[in-house]
């Protein structure tokens, strides 16, 4: 399964996406030995090169060499953390309800009793841990902009968006198509709604100057959602390896320029090789068709040849 790594994301993208980080969920669930290990670049080597492999062999992952390892160890880390949370916070019911020895005592289907008790002991009791899972908690609920992806990411939305149109997104109507209930007709926080206003307002007051051509989505993204190192807000962009780009205000910026003329190009390269690709296979079609008015059959698909074929060779 093809699953790209283009260099502007340095995130997993395309149709297969999903298929991946669900793999990767399963690996950790029932390959990793210990669950207690805080971060996945902790885990030995011996535990990962296996997992790895099988993704490999099931996989193909197209990109930069780092730029495909880097992914892998994001989203083994970020499944490992989801699989812990939800492990953590069952301990914390079964605990509430039945005692300390019982939750202990009891551990879900999904993992055996060493594992639950490892994390008992050399995770969640830690001073680290209680510390870390503190701040986690402040910091959740200091955000008030959570999007509604789902399993498709906004990286593969806007790479699919990018793929059928030939450019990056719109910022605003992409922002309200992620932050947006369709069904329910509502927002999913006043602040969404207002910074999807304010991205209105600010293209409409750019342009309402003359002379000037539209903010481009990166300047937008600046303007509206505030810069951020590295990343471009909202559409998930990332500048490649080889530039270090830092995002900064929108009259220095050009980032997302750039970005489009190398889809363009990657587009002409796909066309071309799609264009020859199609001239080979005539061609071949064209051989066995007259092989095959000659007397000469077989399995052409295969490289196997009867005995008639080998006689007329």
């Amino acid at each position: 399964m093809l699953v790209p790594v283009p260099e502007h994301f340095r995130a997993p993208v395309g149709d297969q996406a999903s298929k991946l980080a669900s793999k990767i969920g399963i690996e950790v669930r029932t390959q990793l030995p210990d669950l207690s290990i805080c971060r996945w670049n902790k885990v030995h080597d011996a535990d990962k090169k296996p997992m790895i492999q099988r993704l490999e062999d099931q996989f193909d992952l197209q990109g930069n060499p780092s730029d495909v390892a880097r992914t892998l160890n994001t989203q083994f880390g970020r499944r490992l953390s989801s699989f812990t949370y939800r492990l953590h916070k069952q301990y914390k019911q079964l605990k509430d309800a039945r005692g300390e020895e019982y939750a202990r005592s009891h551990p879900p289907t999904s993992v055996t009793l060493n594992q639950w008790t490892s994390l008992i002991d050399k995770k969640w009791n830690s001073k680290e841990f209680m510390e870390q899972s503190l701040t986690n908690v402040n910091n959740r609920m200091q955000m008030k902009t959570k999007h509604r992806c789902g399993s498709k990411s906004i990286p593969v939305r806007v790479h699919s968006s990018i793929i059928a149109n030939g450019e990056v997104p719109d910022l605003a109507k992409f922002y309200k198509s992620i932050h947006y209930n369709s069904n329910t007709h509502e927002w999913i926080s006043s602040e969404s709604q207002a910074n999807y206003d304010n991205m209105i307002k600010t293209q409409a007051e750019h342009l309402s100057q003359t002379g000037v051509i539209p903010l481009s989505q990166e300047e937008l993204s600046v303007k509206v959602l505030k810069p951020r190192s590295g990343y471009v807000k909202g559409l998930g962009l990332r500048p490649s390896s080889s530039m270090k780009t830092t995002v900064v205000p929108a009259e220095n910026s050009d980032y997302v320029q750039r970005l489009e003329m190398q889809i363009a190009q990657q587009n002409e390269q796909i066309a071309r090789f799609q264009k020859s690709e199609k001239k080979q296979s005539k061609k071949i079609q064209s051989i066995i068709e007259c092989l095959t008015q000659k007397g000469i059959t077989g399995n052409f698909e295969n490289g196997e040849s009867s005995d008639s074929d080998e006689q007329a060779s």
